[in-house]
């Protein structure tokens, strides 16, 4: 199971999570592939999928996307980054009991 996210990837995605993402993103308040935080708000069920749906190509390597990613969070992206408690106590669990057993994988 890969638990980080990184370069290019596709996604499917059903009418009803579709729904969701579009009500909890309404007004824009993170980017719309922020997979990590709609999973721990319950927002969407992730699936991974086999094989991939896009495949990186020698393209990438003159891609200037994500070459200048400083920048501050403002007051207003701490507030809205701010987990419920609910959230914190099952992401602290996680980690202790199921992200201990999964093989990270790095680009």
């Amino acid at each position: 199971m890969r638990i980080d996210a990184a370069l290019a990837h596709g996604y499917v995605i059903n009418q009803a999570a579709a729904r969701k993402l579009y009500h909890f993103l309404t007004p824009v308040k993170f980017a719309a592939d922020e997979w990590k935080l709609f999973r721990e708000y319950e927002i969407v069920k992730l699936k991974r999928v086999i094989s991939p749906v896009i495949e990186l190509t020698d393209m990438y390597l003159n891609s200037s996307i994500g070459n200048d990613r400083t920048y501050k969070l403002t007051k207003l992206d701490q507030k809205n980054r701010k987990r419920p408690l609910f959230s914190e106590i099952k992401l602290f669990l996680w980690r202790i009991f199921i992200r201990t057993w999964l093989k990270k994988i790095r680009p």
